[in-house]
This record gives structure tokens, sequence and C-alpha cells, in this order.
């Protein structure tokens, strides 16, 4: 099962990356609760929404052999696909009914694909650390 995994792993990685945007894009064509939207509660949602988008986006770009600027520039390449998933996933919501373009949801996902970023090269350095 091992090597199942480390042989396929970007195209399974790849697979749940796809899969997951489909999710996003879904349940932002959804209606939008006022409660929710008033109390800015969904800022916290997309945090948590952007952040393991960024998480598999990075792996995703980490493990390719593909493109070796990807793989180099990894951190900076998954801040800018997420950001501009995140403006066209924002702009598609114009053409939702209740659902608008909101700056501070855009800011609360590159905030959230931020932070992941951070916490990914932050344990990444401290296993190396462990490891010597």
């Amino acid at each position: 099962m091992y090597k199942f995994l480390v042989k396929y792993r970007l195209h399974i990685l790849f697979t749940i990356l796809c899969f997951y945007s489909i999710v996003l894009v879904v349940l932002s064509s959804l209606p939008q609760s006022t409660e929710i939207k008033s109390s800015g509660v969904d800022k916290y949602y997309h945090l948590g929404a952007y952040g393991l988008l960024s998480f598999i986006v990075y792996f995703t770009l980490t493990f390719q052999d593909r493109i070796s600027l990807f793989k180099r520039y990894s951190a900076s390449f998954t801040l800018l696909l997420t950001f501009i998933f995140g403006v066209l996933n924002e702009l598609h919501q114009l053409f939702i009914p209740s659902r608008t373009f909101n700056k501070f949801d855009l800011l609360a996902n590159i905030l959230g694909s931020l932070l992941m970023i951070i916490v990914i090269k932050f344990s990444l350095k401290i296993i190396s650390l462990v490891k010597v």
C-alpha cells in the first residue's frame, strides 16, 4: 500500500485538488445565509477553506517533476494560484443570486493561504532539524 501511495502520490493529490476545487465552487454557488454573512463567521470558513486548498496545491506542486520552477518556488506559486482561484471564485459569485464579490472574503482567502504556507514551511524546517 505504501509503495502504491508513493508511486501515485501526484495523481492522488491532483485528483483531490480537482475534487476540492469543484466542492469550493459548488459551495460558493449556494445561497448564503444573511446570519452567517452579517456575523463575519464566514471569514473563518474562508481562512480554513483556502488554507486547505493551499496545502493541497503546495504538495501537488512540490511532488511534480515536470516543471522545476513550480517545484523550486512551490510556496510562491501556491499563493499565486490560490489567489487567482479566489478572485475567479469571487467574480463568479457576481452571477449568483444573494451572492456578491466581497473584497474581505478575498482577503480572508489570501490570509488563509499565507498562514498555511507559513505553517508548512515552519513544520518542514522543524522536521529537518529533528532528523539531523
